[in-house]
């Protein structure tokens, strides 16, 4: 199991997109309005730290080939790391204050 919370706070998502989101997750956060766009990368940022956490790997992963699928509520996320048994992992927002943004991802069931 891995988790992830993160304040929410502003920033230019734009310069850094390329190297930490898939080409999935930089489409799902140029169709928001750009006051919700720095919310919605750390809500995929959240996400990622939890998937690689769980592997094992932590943010050595190359954060930019894992989707977590930010456009759902629940994803079903791929992320394979030698030594880490699992590769399917379901990855979930976590309830926190309006200025936080939290995930859990534990192993997917077959």
């Amino acid at each position: 199991m891995g988790v992830d919370l993160e304040r929410v706070r502003p920033m230019d998502v734009s310069s850094l997109t390329p190297a930490i989101l898939s080409a999935g997750e930089r489409r799902h956060i140029g169709g928001v309005p750009p006051e919700f766009r720095a919310a919605e990368f750390i809500r995929c940022w959240t996400r990622k730290e939890a998937v690689v956490k769980a592997s094992g790997i932590g943010i050595e992963a190359e954060l930019g080939a894992i989707d977590v699928d930010p456009g759902r509520v629940g994803a079903k996320v791929n992320h394979r790391v030698t030594g880490c048994e699992f590769d399917t992992w379901s990855v979930t927002d976590l309830p926190a204050r309006a200025d936080l943004m939290s995930a859990i991802a534990v192993p997917a069931c077959s």
